[in-house]
């Protein structure tokens, strides 16, 4: 048995069944190993109670619903910031991975369901459109795979551009 000093909310068993992910109000994922000694692998959200969790079918990746209506999907070694699916207005009660892997589905209190494609091309060209803060060169380069001179030269045109009087 495990035992915290959260609220616990959801638990999963990992695919090769040597993790158990744990999903509570404290914020964070709780990822427990099995068969041994070890302490858990702390993955860090946001303040948001998390209420729902689920394996990828590799067992690589793991998703987390949020209370504020999110998912952040982690890689399982945590090596990575959480890439987060917004989109609806109440909290999601529910998710789960596609079999093949390349889908995520959210179920929520809003009465939703969304399906998400989850292909690293489609999240690409997500992040390019969408980003409302500028990446570091380094994070350009890890996330956007961006050679070093272009990371450089986005991200300075991206500074020039938010203190530009028209953004501010």
């Amino acid at each position: 048995s495990f035992r915290g000093s959260y609220f616990v909310r959801d638990a999963e068993f990992s695919p090769d069944g040597r993790w158990v992910a744990v999903g509570s109000e404290s914020g964070d994922l709780r990822l427990f190993p099995l068969g041994g000694d070890g302490k858990p692998i702390v993955l860090r959200g946001e303040n948001a109670h998390i209420r729902s969790v689920a394996f990828s079918p590799t067992g690589d990746r793991v998703v987390a619903g949020t209370s504020e209506g999110t998912a952040r999907i982690w890689r399982l070694d945590g090596r990575e910031d959480p890439i987060e699916l917004a989109g609806h207005d109440g909290p999601v009660t529910g998710v789960a991975f596609s079999p093949d892997g390349s889908r995520v589905v959210t179920g929520s209190l809003d009465g939703t369901v969304r399906v998400w494609r989850i292909t690293w091309t489609e999240l690409l060209e997500y992040v390019r459109g969408n980003l409302k803060a500028c990446l570091s060169q380094d994070r350009r380069m890890q996330l956007l795979a961006e050679s070093e001179r272009e990371a450089s030269r986005k991200w300075t045109s991206c500074q020039q551009r938010l203190r530009s009087p028209l953004h501010q």
